[in-house]
């Protein structure tokens, strides 16, 4: 563009040296040059208008994380498929939300039509719902398989050193949040100040896990299921030395659940409470499980509720820790991905069916009377199941 405007000068200039020293015919010429001129100049504004179009879906305005701000109200979700409308962010900022926390899937990468990762988080960004929400409620997130880059991947992800740079890149806030030397993406924040205080504490349940037991007998048909029945691709592995959460990130757990909050929020992309299906969940390895439990006890970490994602499906599960407490499992899954006959996936667990149509999940919390609703809600706006969680 340079070179064209630096010939239409040129051309100019020539034009009037002419005219200094010859008559008037050398006018058509000099009309000309400057209509050269005037569209090289109109060519260069649209190209610049089209690149800042561009420049903006590449980076979505958002909000800054406030952690002295207090915390009244939590919205929540996972599995946002990029292809596909997402009509109900508008419905989860209809509920004015001070924090949205994304429990994993937040773009579907997994698959080699959704590559390269980068460029599924553009088309994010192309949602309107999702731009308007981003732009005015502040979000933390935590990756799940699909934004992982690998179908259930775990540690041997061949992708993941590049799953992880665009996810740290997207999500900017972690750049500033992360150690240094630190892989795997696990992270917490404490909102407020004084007995107003909501932790919130994101586990990495990919960068480290072992590989999964498949099981080599599961007789299910994808082409003719038949009535209720559901794939049962894995199976519980009872070898010890394999692991969910490296011992690093362990350690780091035990210390954030230690930390005084009035209430505190874990979040675990994969389910940890429900236990029948054989899909992925924390009872795939049944030690790291109990250790997970026995932790949450050992820390004393009563005002707790676990969010988690990843099973296309919502529902509540709740388990009592022997000598301790009730803990719920709230899985609200998917915002527009999900499994419409879910209600066959049944778990003793659960406090009531799961339901299989698109969900956002809320966490109102009452300070006066120490005490936190959590539900989830769906497309029309109802709340369709609820827990409360004292504190």
């Amino acid at each position: 563009m340079k070179f064209l405007l630096f010939l239409s000068l040129a051309a100019l200039v020539t034009i009037l040296n002419l005219n200094a020293c010859t008559s008037a015919p050398a006018a058509p010429q000099a009309t000309a040059a400057t209509a050269a001129e005037t569209e090289a100049s109109k060519s260069r504004k649209e190209l610049i208008k089209e690149e800042k179009r561009r420049q903006s879906e590449a980076d979505l305005p958002f909000r800054v994380l406030d952690t002295s701000a207090r915390i009244d109200k939590i919205a929540f979700g996972s599995g946002a498929d990029q292809n596909q409308p997402q009509p109900i962010w508008q419905n989860a900022l209809d509920q004015n939300p001070d924090l949205f926390i994304l429990t994993g899937d937040s773009i579907y990468a997994a698959d080699s039509i959704n590559k390269p990762i980068g460029d599924q988080y553009k088309k994010l960004n192309k949602i309107a719902e999702y731009r308007a929400i981003r732009e005015k409620v502040p979000f933390m997130a935590i990756w799940n398989d699909q934004d992982y880059g690998q179908i259930d991947g775990g540690s041997d992800n061949p992708e993941k050193d590049f799953a992880r740079t665009e996810f740290v890149k997207y999500w900017g806030y972690l750049r500033s949040t992360l150690p240094p030397t630190q892989k795997a993406l696990y992270h917490a924040k404490i909102f407020g100040t004084k007995k107003q205080t909501v932790q919130v504490i994101m586990l990495d349940t990919r960068w480290d896990r072992s590989s999964l037991k498949r099981n080599v007998d599961d007789t299910f048909n994808a082409e003719k299921p038949e009535a209720d029945a559901f794939p049962r691709p894995y199976l519980i592995d009872e070898d010890k030395t394999k692991h969910i959460l490296s011992e690093a990130q362990w350690s780091w757990l035990e210390t954030e659940l230690r930390k005084p909050a009035a209430f505190k929020i874990l979040v675990s992309p994969i389910q940890v409470i429900a236990n029948d299906h054989q899909f992925e969940k924390w009872g795939l390895f049944p030690h790291e499980r109990d250790r997970l439990l026995n932790l949450i006890r050992k820390a004393k970490a009563k005002h707790i509720v676990i969010l988690s994602g990843d099973r296309h499906l919502s529902a509540i599960a709740k388990t009592y820790i022997q000598g301790f407490n009730t803990i719920y499992d709230v899985t609200a899954n998917a915002l527009n991905n999900p499994v419409p006959r879910a209600n066959a996936l049944k778990d003793s667990s659960y406090n009531d069916a799961a339901f299989g149509g698109m969900t956002f999940g809320l966490i109102n919390i009452n300070w006066d009377k120490k005490k936190a609703q959590v539900e989830f809600h769906s497309l029309d706006g109802q709340s369709k199941q609820s827990v409360e969680v004292p504190f």
